[in-house]
């Protein structure tokens, strides 16, 4: 489920739509529930807490508080949302992926999908048709 948020939010055009973004959510909540059913479900649970994590912690409380204090309060909620999202992905990425083959395979597939999205703007650079991907969508500097 790791691998599938992670290749799917950059295949989806960034998460930016508001259906893309619901999908990969949607994924990182089953991720979640996941992950806190077997954290319970042990006889023994554990949390892993690494020092970077306080980081993603400050980092998140920032972010709320500025959408609290935001003058376009819809917009700074829906960042802060993406943001809480992101931290939760971190904290069960850390807590799930100790084993050096997990990681090797999360590598793998971030590297894998890195160098599609490279192939895939050397192809719009130096192909004549405007579209991103083929979609129909116009980058913004030909709108």
């Amino acid at each position: 489920m790791c691998i599938a948020a992670l290749v799917l939010a950059p295949v989806g055009f960034g998460a930016v739509t508001p259906g893309v973004f619901l999908l990969v959510g949607a994924v990182v909540l089953a991720m979640t529930v996941l992950w806190a059913g077997r954290l319970l479900w042990t006889g023994r649970p554990s949390l892993h807490w690494p020092p970077a994590a306080w980081v993603v912690l400050a980092f998140v409380g920032y972010a709320c508080w500025r959408w609290r204090t935001a003058e376009i309060e819809y917009m700074a909620r829906q960042e802060w949302i993406r943001v809480a999202l992101y931290g939760l992905v971190f904290l069960v990425v850390i807590n799930n992926l100790r084993r050096s083959e997990a990681l090797m395979a999360v590598a793998v597939s971030l590297l894998i999908g890195a160098t599609g999205g490279a192939i895939l703007a050397l192809r719009q650079d130096f192909h004549p048709d405007q579209t991103i991907s083929g979609v129909g969508v116009r980058p913004l500097i030909h709108r």
